[in-house]
């Protein structure tokens, strides 16, 4: 174990640059008297979104389909057993990587029944070279600041 001390700083950057890809989230929801049927439901349209979805090719990078809910909808809070239906959502998170095409298929899903989008959210890939320079600038920042505020004054 090294005894030497340790020195830590804090420091900042700020980079304007260009998106890499836009991220939306997209909802599915249903209601039905039927478990089951909300279910099926839930997963034919989950099918057609996601068809929707691979017809753009690599423009599309990802579409993962992400949390399920089903839950029941009680007639009278009084018993148990009183379900009058059952509600049920199915979200999808969707990566796309060509903005010539992102607002076709954003506007074709908004126009499917019982579907939510949300986005696009603007964002940059997690091993971008603009991670890699805003941290570095942050450290010379850092260490700047720390050099100017506890320098000895040598006049």
């Amino acid at each position: 174990m090294s005894h030497a001390p340790v020195i830590s700083v804090r420091g900042e950057a700020v980079l304007e640059a260009p998106p890499e890809i836009a991220r939306l989230s997209v909802h599915v929801r249903v209601q039905e008297g039927d478990r089951g049927t909300a279910l099926d439901k839930l997963t034919a349209g989950n099918r057609r979104r996601l068809d929707l979805l691979a017809s753009y090719g690599d423009a599309v990078e990802r579409a993962e389909t992400g949390d399920l809910s089903i839950t029941p909808l009680v007639k009278y809070r009084r018993r148990d057993g009183d379900i009058r239906a059952y509600q049920g959502t199915i979200r999808t998170n969707v990566t796309v990587a060509d903005f010539t095409v992102l607002g076709e298929p954003v506007v074709r899903l908004a126009d499917m029944e019982r579907t939510t989008v949300e986005g696009p959210h603007w964002a940059l890939r997690h091993d971008s070279p603009v991670h890699t320079r805003a941290a570095e600038q942050a450290a010379r920042a850092a260490v700047v600041a720390r050099f100017h505020t506890t320098a000895p004054d040598l006049a």
